[in-house]
């Protein structure tokens, strides 16, 4: 079984190798991931990857002058009402519009005049968090998404989501 990367030095380390998965629905690491049929195949098998996490997945999609990735934390994943998710994965956005306003917005990349940064956006139908960029922004993109989103918004992201209720922990639904 392949190692799973924990949230530390090491983790970013291993993003910022660029080491990943070529995707394959049926790895163990992403059988958890809801509706993986709405990821999209890509042109080239190799351009739709992954990292496992111990806290979810990101997948990397390639696509001819765009990446995006999209993060999937299983904590969220394990929900099974569409409404809940919904409320969660806007919870998230609003989390992280209040902490990193520079760079988040509504509109993914792909529609988006912003130049020379990265735009972080509201998931996917399969994921909680994406984050697109043009492929001339790649080095920079990678070096903040290893030492800022993996290092520490997604362990706020994933502390702000979950509250205590009589010792029993249920989703954030703001």
């Amino acid at each position: 079984m392949a190692q799973i990367i924990d949230i530390n030095k090491e983790g970013i380390e291993y993003f910022n190798s660029e080491w990943s998965k070529v995707f394959n629905p049926n790895d163990i690491e992403l059988r958890s991931l809801r509706q993986p049929s709405k990821i999209k195949p890509t042109k080239h098998p190799e351009d739709l990857r992954y990292y496992p996490f111990t806290w979810g997945v990101v997948i990397e999609r390639r696509l001819s002058q765009l990446v995006i990735w999209d993060i999937c934390l299983n904590k969220v994943q394990k929900i099974s009402s569409s409404t809940v998710v919904e409320q969660v994965k806007s919870h998230i956005f609003v989390l992280l519009k209040n902490i990193i306003p520079e760079y988040t917005d509504e509109e993914p990349i792909m529609f988006n005049e912003l130049s020379s940064k990265w735009v972080v956006y509201p998931g996917a139908k399969f994921s909680e968090i994406t984050v697109g960029f043009k492929i001339e922004d790649e080095d920079i993109a990678r070096k903040w998404m290893g030492s800022v989103m993996l290092a520490s918004l997604v362990n706020e992201v994933l502390q702000a989501i979950y509250i205590s209720q009589n010792d029993k922990k249920t989703p954030l639904t703001a």
